[in-house]
């Protein structure tokens, strides 16, 4: 079972959200405890809206997500990215293993 936290973004600068996603990715996803992370734009509404997908393996993966934004280089990050973008609606999801 994996862990999926959903994030619906308002982006005010594209091109930065953007670039901070893909740094946010090949820098410090799998230090903060995710296994993969999807960005997708809406289609259906305002093209300013992202939607991201972080998977963890389980819990604790989401809890050392929440570990990595309460140090300074998280917090840090946190900030850069809310300069660009506001988080609208979050949601969590399990995968459903069958």
């Amino acid at each position: 079972m994996s862990v999926i936290e959903r994030y619906h973004w308002h982006v005010s600068d594209e091109v930065e959200f953007k670039k901070l996603h893909r740094e946010f990715f090949d820098q410090y996803l799998k230090k903060a405890g995710a296994k993969e992370m999807l960005m997708n734009q809406e289609s259906s509404g305002s093209w300013l809206n992202y939607q991201v997908d972080v998977i963890f393996e389980d819990w604790s993966g989401k809890n050392a997500w929440n570990d990595f934004f309460n140090t300074e280089e998280g917090q840090d990050f946190g900030q850069r990215i809310n300069n660009v973008a506001k988080i609208i609606d979050r949601e969590y999801f399990l995968t459903v293993d069958y």
